[in-house]
């Protein structure tokens, strides 16, 4: 039982985890590209907002939109799958 109730928790802290990395991920770091010339989109994002290029500025925002809180919907519906009591 207690192997059982172990690997449950362990599950919900990797679940959080793993959603956190996924939104770090996808966040746009402009600092960490300029410093060490990484492209990125963080680069891409600066440019374009240099260059005026608003679709790509509207593209960018939309992918930080959807990414960001897909991550936390899988993080709960994981930590729900693993433990059902947080549904409420």
């Amino acid at each position: 039982m207690t192997g059982q109730m172990a690997l449950a928790t362990a599950l919900l802290i990797s679940a959080g985890l793993f959603t956190r990395s996924l939104v770090n991920v996808s966040r746009v770091d402009l600092g960490m590209e300029q410093v060490f010339n990484w492209p990125g989109m963080g680069r891409l994002a600066w440019q374009a907002a240099l260059d005026r290029d608003y679709p790509v500025l509207l593209g960018i925002t939309l992918v930080a939109a959807l990414v960001i809180p897909a991550g936390h919907m899988l993080k709960e519906a994981t930590q729900v799958a693993v433990n059902p009591q947080l549904a409420s």
